[in-house]
């Protein structure tokens, strides 16, 4: 269940959080005091044994960082969970703020930051808002992979690039394959029968649709999530050339 959830026939809201730094009983009747003292906190209750406390808020009146601030003031802390999850199918660093976006936005997470190029998210989240599972399907909802680490961390990842390096190989091998020729029969007479666009079409729609699918999908994701990336820019300029392309082929007369 998630602890920040509304309550029933009210706008307040009820925060759990683990708290540090409480040596005694005392120290739990001092926070309650303090929290208790807050504009817009209706109840607190801190339990010294579990470490935790219990703050039904109205969220227009105050925020789940003021409640947290008002502890520190009192001299403790509030426990924060960190994690650093390995992260595939981002294309640019627009990819690793679509997900820091995604993960902001999640109730319970305080501070989420993607590093692009190490491929990389941490998150700083209060486990008793949300739960770790949550934020990996808050992640691969986003329209990213999270990279499940089975084998110890470092070989996973190796794996994992290897494996993407391989497949980045294959796709730039189709891709010479079929462009040189392309490049080439540009300018060569190839065949009395097939006419020279007609073939160009042939080699180049294969370029475009499957070595650079990765680009649609990364567009797909980006508008998915309502912002634009390198992948959209890509997939829009090299979509509008094949149309034109193919269309100058096949329908000379309408241009």
């Amino acid at each position: 269940m998630n602890e920040g959830s509304n309550l029933k026939g009210s706008r307040r809201k009820k925060l759990v959080f683990s708290i540090s730094g409480m040596s005694c009983a005392s120290c739990a009747q001092t926070i309650e005091k303090k929290l208790s003292g807050l504009k817009g906190v209706s109840r607190a209750a801190v339990n010294f044994a579990a470490e935790k406390a219990i703050v039904e808020y109205d969220p227009t009146a105050i925020t789940q960082r003021n409640i947290e601030d008002a502890v520190a003031e009192a001299g403790y802390g509030v426990v924060h969970e960190k994690a650093v999850l390995p992260i595939g199918g981002m294309h640019c660093v627009e990819c690793a703020r679509t997900i820091e976006e995604a993960l902001s936005k999640k109730e319970g997470v305080y501070k989420a930051a993607v590093n692009f190029a190490m491929e990389k998210a941490t998150i700083e989240y209060n486990p008793e808002q949300v739960s770790l599972v949550e934020i990996k399907k808050t992640i691969r909802d986003a329209g990213y992979e999270v990279i499940e680490l089975e084998e110890g961390p470092e070989d996973k990842e190796e794996k994992e690039r290897e494996k993407h390096i391989r497949n980045l190989k294959r796709l730039i091998a189709v891709s010479l394959t079929l462009s040189v020729p392309t490049f080439i029969f540009s300018w060569l007479k190839i065949s009395p029968i097939l006419p020279n666009k007609t073939f160009l079409f042939l080699l180049a729609t294969p370029v475009q649709f499957v070595v650079g699918w990765a680009f649609y999908v990364g567009a797909y994701k980006g508008l998915r999530n309502k912002s634009a990336n390198m992948d959209t820019l890509i997939a829009m300029g090299t979509s509008a050339a094949w149309l034109y392309s193919t269309i100058v082929t096949f329908f000379p007369g309408i241009l």
